[in-house]
């Protein structure tokens, strides 16, 4: 098993920032909550706070390409930057935001 990721290492809440204000198409406004409130609706269900998305945003992570760069000899040529605007593309291809938050499995295979 392989991550593919680029060589850059990011700071997640800055890609979602960056990601969101261009789908958006604007900047939206920060909430904060503390992390109880978070768990606690994960624990009841409320909304989109499962238990990845808790690990997620609370938790350092950081994918390690090593392996496929030494056995495969991957060289990335993208990152996430030079492909925001394929992506925000994409993204309005499909649909637009809503549907992407309906994640459908279908959405993998949507070019």
């Amino acid at each position: 098993i392989y991550n593919v990721a680029d060589d850059k290492t990011y700071i997640l809440y800055d890609v979602l920032k960056k990601l969101l204000t261009a789908l958006y198409a604007a900047d939206l406004p920060e909430k904060k909550l503390p992390l109880w409130i978070l768990k606690c609706m994960s624990a009841l269900k409320i909304g989109d706070a499962t238990p990845l998305f808790i690990n997620t945003v609370s938790k350092n992570f950081v994918l390690d390409i090593s392996k496929i760069k030494r056995e495969l000899s991957y060289k990335p040529v993208m990152n996430f930057y030079l492909s925001l605007e394929e992506i925000t593309d994409w993204v309005n291809a499909v649909g637009g935001i809503d549907v992407i938050k309906k994640a459908s499995n279908s959405l993998a295979w949507e070019v």
